[in-house]
């Protein structure tokens, strides 16, 4: 089943949510379980994620955005970035369609808070943004702390919010593509001088 909201599409048996307009893609809520440490592994060189980066507060704002099918401003920025701040209800949300995480009528992603390391006594870095199964999307600048994010990880973790440009994704190499077409050909023409 392909779910699609705003910009933002997925198909709920594949593993990422893609922008439809930028092509950005974003691994789905649910797509692994991992602890911050072990997500900072996942996305270094050579690790299970390499090519994908860690969301934070702008990525954040644009997958809101996305979801909204919004450019520019995030529904929710009104400055209130110390406390849960309802950002719009997305009509016909189905619970779990980005991914099921967390509890059962509340999914959650986490990403890097600009707001959490720079507010007051940079305690708090790490966000969270939450869509309800009613379709009412929240978020909160400055959530928390990792330890807590990783309290948060059994059975239904909170993961951080993975995601990857058009221009990182890789497609097939055109040279091999056009080899093929070339060697398809090259037997086409020796059918056919071949004399019967």
């Amino acid at each position: 089943m392909i779910y699609s909201f705003g910009d933002l599409s997925t198909d709920v048996d594949g593993s990422v949510i893609t922008n439809t307009v930028t092509g950005r893609q974003y691994l789905r809520f649910d797509s692994f379980n991992l602890t911050y440490a072990e997500t900072l592994l996942a996305v270094d060189s050579g690790g299970i994620y390499s090519g994908w980066s860690i969301a934070d507060s702008g990525i954040n704002d644009d997958f809101i955005n996305a979801a909204f099918g919004q450019q520019g401003e995030n529904p929710c920025s009104t400055g209130a970035d110390y406390a849960l701040e309802n950002c719009g209800t997305l009509s016909g949300w189905q619970d779990g369609a980005f991914g099921a995480s967390y509890v059962g009528n509340l999914d959650y992603y986490a990403y890097l808070s600009t707001v959490g390391r720079t507010g007051p006594g940079g305690t708090n870095p790490i966000g969270i943004t939450e869509f309800a199964a009613s379709g009412r999307v929240s978020e909160y600048e400055a959530w928390s702390s990792i330890a807590n994010l990783d309290s948060n990880f059994s059975p239904r973790p909170i993961n951080l919010l993975l995601y990857r440009e058009a221009s990182d994704i890789e497609v097939p190499e055109p040279a091999s593509v056009l080899l093929l077409t070339f060697a398809l050909f090259g037997l086409t023409v020796r059918k056919i001088r071949q004399p019967q």
